[in-house]
């Protein structure tokens, strides 16, 4: 009798928790966010969790609207979903699927960052020339900041907000504590793109600025060049121009700070950067048309993924050499790396799947299915890659 007891209590036991982790109705509750991958779909209101722990789909969130993009803060346990045709950006529970608060703006937010401690988003409207900064917290928006040309790159650092300027060829700073711009570094002369040889008639610009870890240096490309820009940050100044390939776009850092490195699009090629000497230590072999480097295994290898040739090719990051290339089947976005390193997932929209990489292994283990259809950017609220 006291057996039964006993096995009666545990069984009630546990389903209590088996209540509490899946919440009302027998909804997903996701316990520590840090575990699971979020794919937005562009072609329907849903966005897919894959727990990384299992590399399988747990639950389809349903939201009000196709996400333009989506970011996952971990201090405030929400998502965070834009819409630029209905200027608007909702904050989703992920635990419920419920659409808490709906932000309408005065700009369409075609790009939105997430500030490192995750309570402040940022958000730019290029035509319109502005940045909208809200707060978690307040589910509000704190502030529009207006009077930019084509702002592009957005990068939260410490206590401020900074703004690439593709109009102006400018990095603008944003003091988040006023809202306001109260500083501009020069990086660029937009005037001077017919002054480029064979890219006078290719687009010329800044790229996003990549900050080291510490905050301490921007790395800026020029777009339609062949050159990069050092900023230091805490004295709001441009300090050197390194050469690298043509056509240079974002630069990517790994996590540890040690290296920075910047896709060449014409000559297809990847130079990276030593950020202690700032000097390009090598140019490797890449791809066209990249949307993300990611970086693995204790920053020991890099992953240059390859939207048009659908492929990622890999660099092993201690050699200095390309290691191999894997093959994707089509489509594959921006990739998102687990906090501890080891496993890389790319969305793969045109075949409606996400593939997961062994970083340690540089091999393709799985393909996850039941994604949604044309999934995209996969994200994490945090990842081995820092944030840019």
């Amino acid at each position: 009798m006291k057996k039964l007891q006993a096995f009666s209590l545990m069984t009630l036991l546990a389903a209590a928790l088996l209540g509490w982790l899946m919440g009302p109705a027998g909804e997903k509750r996701l316990e520590d966010i840090n575990l699971y991958v979020f794919v937005p779909s562009r072609a329907t209101p849903e966005v897919a969790v894959i727990d990384t722990r299992s590399d399988r789909v747990v639950t389809v969130l349903k939201l009000g609207h196709t996400p333009d993009q989506v970011l996952v803060s971990e201090a405030a346990h929400r998502l965070i979903a834009s819409h630029v045709g209905n200027k608007s950006i909702s904050i989703v529970n992920p635990d419920t699927g419920e659409t808490e608060k709906v932000i309408m703006l005065a700009i369409r937010p075609e790009r939105m960052v997430l500030s490192p401690e995750g309570w402040l988003v940022a958000a730019r409207d290029m035509t319109a020339g502005s940045v909208s900064v809200l707060s978690l917290q307040r589910q509000s928006q704190l502030a529009q900041v207006d009077g930019f040309k084509e702002p592009y790159g957005l990068t939260f650092s410490n206590d401020s907000l900074y703004i690439a300027d593709r109009g102006t060829g400018k990095v603008s700073t944003i003091a988040l504590a006023q809202g306001k711009v109260i500083g501009e570094i020069a990086v660029a002369d937009p005037a001077q793109a017919a002054t480029k040889g064979d890219q006078a008639n290719r687009s010329y610009g800044i790229s996003e600025l990549t900050h080291t870890p510490n905050g301490r240096l921007g790395f800026c490309a020029l777009r339609g060049g062949r050159d990069l820009a050092v900023i230091d940050l805490t004295e709001e100044r441009k300090t050197k121009t390194l050469a690298v390939g043509r056509d240079p776009s974002r630069p990517w850092g790994t996590a540890d700070g040690r290296l920075m490195m910047v896709a060449n699009n014409r000559d297809r090629t990847i130079s990276v950067i030593d950020t202690g000497a700032l000097e390009v230590v090598a140019t490797l072999p890449g791809a066209a048309d990249i949307t993300a480097i990611n970086t693995g295994w204790f920053e020991s290898v890099a992953f240059i993924i390859s939207r048009s040739e659908n492929k990622a090719v890999v660099l092993d990051l201690m050699k200095l050499k390309k290691v191999g290339e894997i093959p994707l089947l089509s489509g594959p976005g921006p990739g998102v790396v687990t906090p501890d390193g080891k496993k890389l997932y790319v969305a793969l929209r045109g075949s409606n799947r996400v593939a997961v990489i062994d970083t340690r292994e540089r091999k393709l283990t799985s393909m996850i299915s039941g994604v949604g259809h044309e999934p995209s950017d996969a994200t994490m609220a945090r990842s081995n890659n820092y944030c840019h």
